[in-house]
């Protein structure tokens, strides 16, 4: 039924309606927390629910019938404004949230976030806008404090990283002044063993005066042990310049050789068997003959301290799975279960009271790690102590590790 036709009482029905239909949204629209508002293309404000007053500091009414630029905040986004609407009332992209600064009544500015829609007239133009708006000033205050908290916390990380760079420089210095002391210490051991070689066979060889063979043995004892002490001269010098030792292939049985000859009357004066058992043949390790040299004699002359006299000690060289093996077992004191979790320990030793330094373990552990090799250590208390090391073989032609004449 067409308008002409209807009634007056339909009509006046169906206007009641419309006035019902448009109390429920404008009841809806007041009672909302959140600022609403309707303008015209020009910017132009034609609705604006009791919130968004509030929000502008304003009594109902005052804000409508003025433009929107009026209380946004001075600089770019209020002088582009009107340009902006043009180009929205022209191209209709779509809506999307925007965020705005504008001034109240009482000159405060606040942070309004803005969520738009288009209002269309009959021919599909824009008529104008609807907007739901929503104060984030305290939103944006509190990430502001926020960020400035963490730029404050990161300032604070610097500060203290670089306190602590320099406690850890200070520390480093420290620990340089200590390291010095150990390497002392680790030279003193290193010589005390040849040099206390070359004064035993110094009393033997005036003892002997009238025996020239046995003379000759201990003059090239002596001999022998200054070399030594030469060379561990030699070790701190390079260790002083910071040069990595040189490695080269050798056979360990020629090193232990050479370690036998050094500890043997040592061995005799102590009343201590010593019994060597090496292989016949074993693939080339790739060491320093020096190094191993110090490796040996300290583990012999470990073994000899643990041990009086009737024990004894043994020596064994042997390939086991792919790797050349050093044993040097002896059936003395042996150590604690403390002991033994101590035993690599840089100055631990249970020989304090006999001038023990607690370096030469410790320095054999060193050696060995640094010669890509293994070393194990097994002990009970009453029946001895076998340590055992694990050397990679060198796989390099046979031709270029005859016997090594760097010593």
């Amino acid at each position: 039924m067409s308008s002409a036709t209807k009634t007056r009482a339909e009509l006046q029905d169906e206007l009641e309606a419309l006035r019902k239909h448009e109390a429920r949204y404008r009841a809806l629209a007041e009672r909302n927390p959140y600022g609403i508002q309707e303008i015209d293309a020009s910017g132009t404000i034609v609705f604006a629910n009791k919130a968004h007053h509030e929000m502008y500091g304003y009594r109902e009414g005052e804000l409508l019938g003025r433009n929107i630029v009026e209380f946004l905040s001075p600089g770019p986004q209020r002088d582009e404004l009107p340009t902006y609407l043009a180009l929205l009332k022209k191209n209709q992209p779509p809506p999307s949230l925007y965020q705005q600064k504008i001034r109240t009544k009482d000159g405060k500015e606040r942070h309004i976030e803005v969520s738009w829609d288009y209002l269309l007239d009959e021919t599909r133009g824009v008529r104008g806008f609807i907007s739901v708006l929503t104060d984030v000033t305290e939103r944006d205050r509190a990430e502001s404090e926020l960020t400035q908290y963490r730029q404050h916390l990161e300032e604070l990380v610097e500060q203290r990283t670089r306190e602590l760079d320099g406690s850890r420089e200070a520390l480093r210095r420290s620990e340089h002044l200590a390291s010095l002391g150990a390497f002392a210490a680790g030279i003193a051991h290193e010589i005390n063993n040849p040099l206390g070689l070359i004064l035993l066979a110094t009393n033997l060889a005036r003892k002997s005066i009238d025996e020239p063979e046995t003379t000759r043995e201990l003059l090239r004892q002596t001999e022998l042990n200054v070399q030594r002490c030469a060379r561990i001269v030699h070790g701190v010098l390079r260790f002083a310049q910071e040069q990595s030792a040189e490695k080269w292939a050798l056979d360990l049985n020629e090193v232990i050789r050479h370690t036998l000859d050094f500890t043997q009357q040592d061995a005799k004066r102590r009343g201590v068997a010593m019994e060597a058992h090496l292989a016949a043949a074993l693939h080339p390790i790739l060491a320093n003959s020096i190094e191993i040299e110090q490796v040996g004699v300290n583990l012999i002359n470990n073994a000899l301290n643990a041990c009086g006299e009737a024990n004894c000690v043994t020596i064994e060289t042997s390939e086991v799975d792919g790797k050349v093996r050093l044993v040097v077992r002896d059936d003395g004191c042996g150590m604690t279960k403390e002991q033994v979790r101590h035993a690599f320990a840089p100055f631990y030793t249970s020989r304090g009271r006999e001038g023990g330094t607690g370096l030469g373990l410790s320095t054999v552990h060193g050696i060995v790690t640094d010669h890509g090799g293994t070393l194990a250590i097994a002990s009970k208390e009453h029946e001895g102590t076998t340590f055992t090391i694990e050397f990679p073989l060198h796989n390099e032609p046979e031709a270029e590790w005859a016997e090594d004449t760097r010593r």
